[in-house]
C-alpha cells in the first residue's frame, strides 16, 4: 500500500501527540520532540520529490541540539565528560524556541519554489544531450585537483578541498546517463572516500555525501516508501557502527587503517550480542549529543565569562568576505580558543571544538538576543536559497551543486566562522567554475 504525504504527515502528528501527553518531561522539550518528529517526517515524505535543504538543516539541528540533550538528561546523565551542565528547564527555555525561531526565519514565506526539483531533473537531462561527457568531466576534475592539495600554497587549499567536492556531484549526473559502467564508477568514487575517511579517522564527509547521494538518487528513481525507509534505516546503521568503532580505527596505525580492518571490525560488531546494549547506544547517543557544549556555555557565560557583544559574530562575517591575507586569523583560528573561552572547559592539544551557531548566538547576546540571532540567520539562509533557485531557472545543473555550497553547514557542531567561511567560499568556488566552464571550455549550462 502507498502511503499518501497526508498518510505520513498524520501519522507523525498521532505520534508527537502521543509524545506530548505521554512523557513526563519538560513541557518545552516535549515541544522539541514533536517538531523532531514533524520535520522528519517532512523530510522523509520530501524524499524523491525534492532536496529541501531547510529541512534537512532543521532535522539535523533538532536531533542533536534537543532530541539526543532529552535522552541525556533522562537517561545518561552521569557521562564525566559529555554531561549537561544547566538543569534541562534551563536549558530547553533558551534551545527550543532558538530552533522555533530559526524555523520561522527558514520558512518566512516571502518566496516559493515555481518549479519542481523533478523538472529541473529532465532540464538537467536535456543539457547533458548537448554536453555527454559532463559527469565523467566533472568526477575527473574533482580527482585531479585533490591531488594538488598538498601541492599548492596554504591559502588556495580550502578551495581545492572544496573543488575537489565536484567529483560527487558527477556522480550525481552519472545517475542520469545511460553509461553500461556507471555503477561501477560510482562504488568506485565512494570507496575512495570511504579509504580516505578511514586514513584520517574523520567520517563526517563520507556521511554527509552518502546521505545527499541517497536524497539525489530518491529524486531520479522515485523510491517507493519502503525503499526510502529501508535506505535511511541503513544509513543510520551505518553511522551507529562508525560512532562504535572510530576510537579503534584512530588508534591504530595510519598504514593498518584500511577497508579490510574496517571490514573485521564490521563484522565483529555485527556478530556482538550486546550490539544494542546500553552501552552502545550511551556511546552514540552523548557523542551525538552536541546540548553539551550548549549547556557548558549557558553555565560559565556570563557567570564567569562577559557575553561576547556581537564580537565572534563580527569576526566572522569578517573571515567570510576578506581573505586570511587581509583580516587574519583571528576568527579562522579561534575555534579552541572561543571554545575554551565561553564554557571553561580546557581541550588537549590539537584538539578543535566548535560552539555551534546557537551555542555562539547565545555566547554573544544571552537567551533572548540568541534567539532574535537564529531567526536572523534562519533568514539569511532563507534568502540564500532564494537567490540560488533564482539562478537556477537559467542555470539547472547548478541544482546538483547545492549539496556542495552546504556541506557544512548542515553540521551542527560547526561555529558561525567555519559556516560562513565555507558556505561564501564554495558559492564563489562554485561561480568561478561556472565562469571557466563557459569562457575556456565553451560549456555553456
Amino acid at each position: 500500500m502507498r502511503a499518501t504525504k497526508s498518510g505520513v504527515m498524520l501519522i507523525a502528528v498521532v505520534i508527537a501527540m502521543y509524545l506530548f501527553f505521554s512523557l513526563p518531561i519538560y513541557t518545552l522539550s516535549k515541544i522539541g520532540l514533536m517538531l523532531f518528529v514533524l520535520f522528519s517526517a517532512k523530510l522523509f515524505d520530501g524524499m524523491g520529490k525534492e532536496v529541501e535543504m531547510r529541512d534537512i538543516l532543521i532535522v539535523i539541528g533538532l536531533l542533536q541540539w534537543v532530541a539526543a540533550p532529552i535522552l541525556s538528561y533522562h537517561f545518561w546523565s552521569d557521562d564525566p565528560i559529555f554531561f549537561m551542565a544547566v538543569t534541562e528547564e534551563v536549558y530547553m527555555d533558551y534551545v527550543v524556541p532558538a530552533m522555533g525561531a530559526f524555523i520561522a526565519g527558514l520558512y518566512l514565506p516571502f518566496w516559493k519554489r515555481s518549479f519542481s526539483d523533478t523538472m529541473v531533473i529532465e532540464q538537467i537531462k536535456a543539457v547533458m544531450q548537448r554536453y555527454p561527457f559532463i559527469d565523467l568531466l566533472l568526477i575527473a576534475f574533482g580527482s585531479i585537483i585533490l591531488f594538488t592539495y598538498s601541492l599548492v600554497p596554504g591559502f588556495l587549499q580550502f578551495f581545492v578541498f572544496l573543488l575537489s567536492g565536484t567529483r560527487f556531484i558527477g556522480l550525481y549526473f552519472l545517475f542520469l546517463s545511460k553509461r553500461p559502467y556507471k555503477w561501477v564508477l560510482i562504488v568506485l568514487v565512494m570507496l575512495w572516500l570511504f579509504s580516505s575517511s578511514l586514513s584520517d579517522g574523520f567520517f563526517h564527509r563520507l556521511i554527509l555525501w552518502l546521505g545527499f547521494l541517497l536524497l539525489v538518487m530518491a529524486v531520479r528513481y522515485k523510491f517507493n516508501i519502503a525503499i526510502k525507509f529501508g535506505l535511511i534505516v541503513g544509513l543510520l546503521f551505518f553511522t551507529f557502527i562508525i560512532h562504535i568503532i572510530k576510537n579503534e580505527i584512530r588508534n591504530a596505525e595510519t598504514a593498518d587503517r584500511d577497508l579490510g580492518m574496517f571490514t573485521e571490525m564490521f563484522a565483529e560488531k555485527i556478530d556482538d550480542p550486546y550490539l544494542f546494549s546500553e552501552v552502545y547506544l550511551k556511546q552514540y547517543t552523548v557523542r551525538l549529543n552536541q546540548g553539551w557544549i550548549i549547556s557548558m556555555i549557558m553555565n560559565h557565560t556570563p557567570r564567569i565569562e562577559p557575553f561576547a557583544d556581537g564580537e565572534t559574530v563580527r569576526n566572522a562575517i569578517m573571515a567570510s568576505i576578506f581573505p586570511r591575507a587581509i583580516f587574519g586569523e583571528k576568527a579562522t583560528s579561534g575555534t579552541g580558543e572561543n571554545f575554551e573561552k565561553y564554557t571553561g572547559h580546557g581541550l588537549s592539544g590539537g584538539t578543535s571544538m566548535g560552539l555551534s551557531v546557537i551555542g555562539e548566538a547565545y555566547a554573544n547576546y544571552g537567551v533572548n538576543g540568541g534567539i532574535l540571532f537564529m531567526f536572523i540567520l534562519g533568514f539569511f539562509y532563507n534568502f540564500y536559497l532564494f537567490m540560488l533557485f533564482k539562478y537556477i531557472r537559467r542555470h539547472p545543473i547548478l541544482f546538483f551543486f547545492i549539496p556542495l555550497m552546504f556541506l557544512l553547514v548542515v553540521k551542527a557542531e560547526t561555529d558561525l566562522a567555519s559556516t560562513l567561511n565555507y558556505l561564501i567560499k564554495a558559492s564563489i568556488s562554485v561561480a568561478i567554475l561556472f565562469l571557466v566552464a563557459r569562457r575556456a571550455l565553451r560549456i555553456n549550462v
